[in-house]
């Protein structure tokens, strides 16, 4: 099978993250301040991780997020709350020591609130957006680049971000995540560099066309 080649789930700029656990080619985008360096947090980034902070102080809250490709809405999985007070360490460690409880055939305690887009036999998943009323519906087709939900703290989520994969199955556990490379982003190395048609770094600044 040809490695597809999809867009970003968002514009302007991102950390990606090389979140523990995670497959090499399942994502975590945090939405950072434009600059040279992330900057997920408006003021002290040490007052949000050794006390508490509301979620509006995260650049992240509620931004835009864009569907990667055209497609159809597979699934739409709403009505899970978001996290409003934010404190990186005790949440870090809610999240090692007493994970969310699993609920038979519903993984938004661990997903929050989640979209999943079918293209050409598969599925991409777009997960932790923001709780509220969905503005795409299962069955609705979308275009590359249209808004179909917001960034979120839905789920098991440390900060408000995007996690974002391509499957070929959406029935949990069989499905697989399918490697997929991005057109039209730009990585940050001593200076914004275009991206055409690769695969997207770990652990790097990226910016969304």
């Amino acid at each position: 099978m040809e490695t597809p080649v999809i867009g970003l789930p968002f514009k302007g700029q991102c950390g990606s993250l090389d979140s523990p656990g995670h497959d090499r080619y399942a994502y975590d985008f945090v939405p950072s301040a434009p600059g040279k360096r992330r900057k997920y947090v408006k003021g002290s980034f040490l007052k949000a991780l050794f006390l508490r902070v509301r979620v509006e102080r995260f650049h992240g809250w509620s931004t835009p997020i864009v569907a990667p490709c055209d497609g159809i809405v597979k699934e739409v999985h709403d009505g899970w709350p978001d996290r409003i007070r934010i404190g990186l360490i005790r949440d870090a460690a809610r999240m090692i020591f007493a994970p969310p409880k699993q609920i038979p055939n519903d993984i938004r305690p661990f997903a929050g609130n989640y979209i999943v887009i079918e293209r050409e036999g598969m599925y991409i998943m777009i997960a932790h957006l923001r709780n509220g009323p969905a503005i795409v519906a299962e069955g609705q087709a979308v275009e590359k680049g249209q808004m179909i939900g917001e960034v979120g703290n839905s789920g098991n989520s440390l900060m408000p971000h995007i996690h974002f994969q391509v499957m070929d199955a959406t029935n949990l556990p069989a499905l697989k995540i399918i490697p997929f490379k991005a057109d039209g982003y730009e990585v940050y190395d001593k200076g914004w560099k275009k991206v055409e048609n690769d695969f997207v770094p770990k652990g790097e600044l990226i910016r969304g066309g």
